[in-house]
């Protein structure tokens, strides 16, 4: 079993599998996956003390984004996120509510701390599925798909269930 860090007192523990509002399963159905094989790159905040809320303050959006890192994150952490599905770079800050532990990386639970970070990174996280999504059908076809073609495919399939963490 994955060790899960908790969003209230940021220590180890194995997780149990009973689900809270603040449990694994919550947030794995409620944020966004960001697909391993897209870029991700992320810092701490230079600014940490500044942006870190304490943890009884309420975000304001629902979701969030999950993404995978060899390093542990420390619940309340403050990072700066850059995402570049494309050859456009979206930047956005969020702050850690979740870390929980696999076999060789840990999985990253990030919230926005305003309506429009969340927003810009939903946009680009579309993005980085559908060329998720376009590497994984040239794969199993065989041969090359456009990103027009694969951008429609991805829309008509799966566009309506994608997460919305506003």
């Amino acid at each position: 079993m994955p060790e899960h860090y908790d969003s209230v007192n940021n220590s180890a523990n194995t997780y149990n599998g009973k689900y809270g509002s603040n449990s694994e399963k919550t947030w794995q159905q409620t944020f966004i996956h960001h697909p391993p094989d897209i870029s991700l790159d992320y810092t701490l905040n230079a600014h940490h003390n500044q942006l870190c809320l304490p943890l009884s303050t309420p975000i304001p959006n629902k979701g969030g984004l999950i993404f995978e890192t060899k390093e542990r994150l420390v619940i309340g952490s403050a990072v700066n996120l850059k995402i570049t599905p494309f050859r456009t770079t979206i930047r956005a800050t969020g702050i850690v509510t979740q870390c929980c532990k696999r076999k060789d990386h840990y999985k990253i639970g990030v919230k926005f701390v305003n309506s429009e970070d969340a927003f810009r990174v939903r946009m680009a996280e579309q993005a980085c599925h559908i060329q998720h999504y376009k590497n994984q059908r040239q794969k199993t076809c065989g041969k090359k798909i456009s990103l027009q073609k694969a951008a429609l495919e991805w829309i008509e399939t799966r566009g309506a269930s994608f997460p919305n963490p506003q």
